[in-house]
């Protein structure tokens, strides 16, 4: 199982990097925070995904499961996106075996995850995390675009299309000029 291969050297040498990732098969998900700490999903047997965690000056990732029913998000979750607001929260979200838990956040130094999906549609898994220049997360479904704010998801109507035809929404970017 070696999915991770970090280089120091601008590519000179590669060294694995899969120190007490036993579950996992393979990375599904990788994202750095703003203090070095790196997080890790990945897929293991009968399509369980878990959650690794590996901060500054560790050397092996370990679970970051806490608050999570069963250790892991569940068969078949597939997790989208890892995000940061900058403001202490980490996100995860994603979604898939009619879950309705397409989001959760937890303090970015650790502790427990919790479910983050008040405004949110049900059962629509997120495709997408980016945050604005206040530090406020948005979130891409198939069905639309959400703003989170002052603790719950907002929806922000899309275009009308020609004809009214299906529009759907599969990334965003915020202009962060608070627009």
């Amino acid at each position: 199982t070696n999915f991770l291969w970090p280089s120091s050297d601008n590519g000179s040498n590669w060294q694995a990097d899969t120190a007490r990732l036993v579950q996992a098969r393979d990375a599904a998900n990788f994202y750095v925070d703003k203090y070095g700490n790196q997080h890790l999903i990945g897929s293991g047997s009968f399509g369980v995904t878990w959650l690794y965690k590996k901060t500054q000056g560790n050397n092996n990732f370990d679970l970051d499961t806490a608050g999570l029913k069963n250790g892991h998000v569940g068969p078949y979750y597939q997790v989208k996106s890892f995000l940061s607001d900058d403001n202490g929260n980490l996100y995860m979200a994603g979604g898939g075996n009619a879950s309705l838990l397409t989001c959760w956040r937890r303090p970015i130094a650790g502790g427990f995850w919790v479910p983050d999906t008040s405004g949110l549609p049900g059962f629509e898994p997120i495709t997408y995390l980016t945050r604005e220049l206040n530090h406020n997360m948005v979130a891409t479904t198939a069905d639309g675009i959400y703003y989170h704010h002052a603790g719950s998801w907002h929806n922000i109507p899309l275009p009308s299309t020609p004809g009214g035809g299906y529009l759907a929404v599969n990334s965003v970017a915020a202009d962060n000029s608070g627009g």
